[in-house]
Formats: C-alpha cells, structure tokens, sequence
C-alpha cells in the first residue's frame, strides 16, 4: 500500500481537505470551510459520484494505515522485530479486530429489531414472561480496554400480547457488547432498548461474565461457554414488574434460569466496583484443584515487580499510541465530556493497557538463568511449599521409573491479534534411573518465561520442552500439553466462545514409547476433567 501516494491524492481532493475537526460531525471539513451540502457547492461541484466515492474510500484506507501505523509503533516500543513473519501483519489484524469490537457503534436497536414487532393473541390477557437465556457475548472494558465475556439473559412480561422475534434479542445484546462497556452500562443499555421498543410490563436483564483484567479467570467446565461460578461477576437491571424484588414473576424467572439466590445486592456491588475501576475483588471459594486458575497474575508477576524496572518514557509512549488509536476509531472520534465513554476515561484506560501490556510481554526481559537464580535464592529465603492456589505439583514412582509432573495455569498473548488466551498447561518428566530432581518453582519459572511474551500456542509448548530439556539433561522424557481458551475465537467472526485449542509435545523416553505418552494424555485428561 502506498500510502504517500494515497495521502497526495487526498490532498487535492475537496472531499478530503485538512482542518480541526473539533466539535464537527463531518470527516476533513475544517472549522472555516462550509458544509459539503451547501447548495452553491452542489452546483458548482463537477466531480461524479463515482469519483466522490473514491475520495471517501481513500479517507478510509487513510485512516486504516494511520491506525496500523500507529500500533506497528506500539510493536517497537515492546521490542518486537516489526519485520518478523508473525508479526508482519499483526497491525493490519489488530485493526480488523478493534474494528469488529467496536462495530456496535454503527448500529441501534431499532435497527436490528426492525418490524421484529408483532401480536401473540395467545399471550394477551395471560401474565406469560417471556425469556432469552444464556446469550453468549463478548465486550471491552472502557475502564481498561480488556475483555470481558458472558452470557446474558433476559426475561420480559410482554404487554397484551406484544412480543419480539427471539432472535433479535441476541442480535440487540451484540449491538451493546460490541462497544467500550461496563457490565453494568451493558444491561442498562440491553434493558433500556427493550423497554422502549417492546413496551413490555416488565424486563429482567441478567449478566453473568468474567473480567480478564489483572489475570482472573477460570478454566472452564465440560465444554460450558462460561467459567466457574467462584469468578463470575453477576449484574441485574430490573425494570416496571421486576423492580419488585419479592414479586411472583420476578422469583419465577430467577428460579428458572437458575439464580434463585439472586439478590440486588450483587448488582449494587458491581456498580461500585465499575465506579472505582476495579474488579480485583472477585475472589475463588472453591478448592485448588477445580476452581479459580490466575492465569495472568501468578507467583513470578509478583516475585519479579520490584525487580522489573519498565521503562517510564516507553509506557508513556505506549499509552499516548493507544490512546491516539480509540480517539481516532470512527465513532469515537468525538468524544467528549457528556458521552459514556469520556477522553478521561479513555486516557486512563489507556493507560491501564499499556501497562498491562508491558507485563505480558515481560518475559523477554529476563533471562533463564537469573530467574533459576531468583527462584532458589527465594526457596532458601521462605518456607517451601508445593502446594499453589493455581497448580498441581506431585513426584511419583511409576514402576521402574521416576515421575514429576505439575499441573498448572497459564496466559499469554496471541501474536496475531494482540489479544489474549488462556488455559492449562501439563508437564511430565521422567527419569529412567534417578529421581527427577525439578521443584515445582523452577517448572513454573520457565512456563512463566514463555508465556509472558508476544506467543502462539504451538510456540509455547515448544520452547518450554525445549528450556526442559536444555536445562535438565538428566531428564529422559520430556511430555508437555496445553488446553487454552483463545479470545480471538470470541472476539473475531467465529465468536466460538467455548471452542479450545490443545497443543503437545513430547521429546526423549515420551516420543519413543507411545504407551508412556499415552499414560501423560491419560494423566492430563483426568486432570482437566477433575
């Protein structure tokens, strides 16, 4: 793409002409120049439609390379070669996908409802509720410009009969998520839509949806769409009917989407989480094996802060990119004071990101070595546990041979669209002659290492066997396997939001006998079945 050519081609076009856009609706229209559609321009413009046409399609692609301009930057600031094969094209991709997370702005519920509208002659007279569960959706955070996903449902009393297609009631939830949201500002905007357009008695609106900010998640369960329960962050919006907490309907509807023991107080907990930016009180109540996974937050992210000396200027320079990249994105170009989602708002959002983002990439900062030396330094200092909140450690004897194996959570960062995935990793080592001499720190430092890096799935598995083997060459076999949860299937086209990507690599004793690499998938299965 030759994008001087394209900006001198602007240049000369009058559909394209230079100016401060502030307070101005119309794309490249200065403060001093008429409008467009003043009528001595009309009949003095001889230019075709088809070349008025090609003027807007090159103010695009104008603002399609600066976006990606602009994020190829943020690559240097992390230290990536720009020129690299797999991150060649990640700013055109990170594009697209930014795109598609904020194509809700393009649309409206009324839009989307369209004639959507009819009689159930069946329903009028009759308090019959209607309800959509289990909505599948995913968002971003405006407080910190992270993921969060769920399911939405929602319950209405229809008013004489009124109702809507089911259909549109997950096509209204994708209009509203696919914008900077809250989980709060979510269901206010899904139930507002619906009270106006549908004029129902009542509307029920619940969300139930996991942050992925400061690393809390959970793995999921059987194939559910949603993590454990111990993570879920729960928000109610109740209008007319269903405003009435002890209400006949509104226990009915709760009870049958299996929210019994719902009570307000959770949504009156999430709004002031949403009014201090911060949802790092959700807690796990589980036990360590099944429930609560820190897959972004762990025992190195803490051990190493005081040691990791980020750049001030590089941050600053980060935030300033990203925030250049949602302020120029069509439709929040103009932000201002009164709108939802304010210039403050995004500037500290920003902020929070390129932090975030500075951590996840952190791992090349720190050679394996030191971090061996950190993590025996640390085990001599403190009293040594095997026990994690987030993994499972244990060494074993297996017939004639000598097991250690660790269980464990992991997150990372997709090279190709800068978003994250997230899941389990299992390692197992053998030792044919002598006990496995490995502690649970040491395995966790490398995993650390690797995933805390610009990654792909396949890579990380890869390059942990290879730091095993390199680093260990007692071990005989090395299995490593990884079941993770990637957020482009949610937030891209596919939306397969329970979809998972299993990735394993053996070496030694575990690529040349298949039984024991078949015991390791055994192992790993119970494991993440448990």
């Amino acid at each position: 793409m030759d994008v001087a050519g394209e900006e001198k081609s602007a240049m000369a076009c009058p559909c394209c002409q230079p100016g401060d856009l502030s307070g101005q609706n119309f794309p490249g229209i200065g403060r001093n120049q008429a409008p467009l559609y003043d009528e001595e321009i009309l009949e003095e413009d001889s230019s075709s439609a088809d070349e008025q046409i090609t003027c807007l399609s090159l103010e695009v692609a104008q603002q399609q390379a600066q976006c990606e301009d602009l994020f190829r930057q943020v690559l240097k600031c992390l230290g990536e070669d720009t020129r690299r094969e797999g991150i060649l094209k990640t700013p055109s991709r990170y594009r697209k996908a930014l795109a598609q997370m904020l194509s809700g702005y393009a649309k409206t519920a009324q839009n989307v409802l369209g004639d959507a509208i009819f009689n159930e002659e069946t329903l009028a007279g009759n308090r019959q509720t209607v309800c959509v569960g289990n909505i599948e959706f995913y968002s971003t955070d405006a407080h910190t410009l992270m993921p969060f996903f769920g399911e939405v449902h929602i319950c209405y009393l229809p008013d004489e009969g009124k109702v809507a297609g089911l259909s549109k009631f997950a096509r209204i939830t994708e209009v509203f998520s696919k914008r900077l949201q809250t989980p709060k500002n979510l269901a206010r905007d899904i139930a507002s839509s619906i009270e106006t357009l549908v004029s129902p008695v009542g509307v029920l609106v619940v969300i139930k949806c996991v942050y992925l900010n400061n690393a809390i998640c959970a793995m999921h369960k059987s194939g559910s769409g949603i993590p454990g329960d111990d993570v879920v962050m729960t928000e109610v919006e109740q209008r007319g009917l269903f405003l009435d907490q002890k209400c006949k309907e509104t226990r009915e509807m709760l009870g049958l989407i299996g929210l019994s023991d719902l009570t307000t107080d959770c949504s009156s907990k999430g709004e002031e989480r949403e009014r201090n930016g911060n949802t790092n009180d959700m807690k796990s109540s589980g036990s360590p094996s099944t429930s609560l996974a820190h897959c972004f937050d762990g025992y190195f992210d803490e051990l190493l802060s005081t040691g990791r000396q980020f750049n001030t200027e590089r941050e600053n320079t980060i935030k300033n990119l990203i925030f250049q990249i949602y302020t120029q994105a069509p439709y929040l170009a103009h932000l201002n004071g009164s709108s939802v989602v304010s210039r403050d708002m995004l500037w500290n959002a920003s902020s929070f990101y390129a932090n975030w983002l500075l951590k996840m990439t952190s791992g090349s900062f720190f050679s394996l070595e030191h971090l061996m030396q950190v993590v025996r330094s640390d085990q001599q200092q403190h009293a040594y546990d095997d026990g994690d909140d987030s993994s499972m450690f244990r060494k074993y004897r297996n017939n004639s041979y000598y097991v250690c194996e660790l269980y464990s959570s992991v997150g990372s960062i997709c090279e190709h669209h800068i978003l994250p995935f997230f899941g389990k990793v299992y390692i197992s080592l053998l030792g044919k002659k002598r006990e496995v001499d490995v502690t649970m720190r040491e395995l966790q430092a490398i995993t650390w290492k690797y995933s805390r890096q610009l990654q792909l799935q396949e890579r990380l598995v890869s390059q942990i066997a290879d730091a095993l083997e390199k680093h260990f060459p007692s071990i005989d076999g090395v299995f490593v396997c990884m079941s993770g949860y990637h957020h482009c299937m949610r937030a891209r086209g596919a939306e397969k939001t329970s979809a998972k990507t299993l990735s394993f690599v053996t070496r030694g004793f575990y690529q040349e006998d298949e039984f024991a690499s078949m015991e390791c998938i055994k192992r790993f299965r119970s494991m993440a079945d448990s």
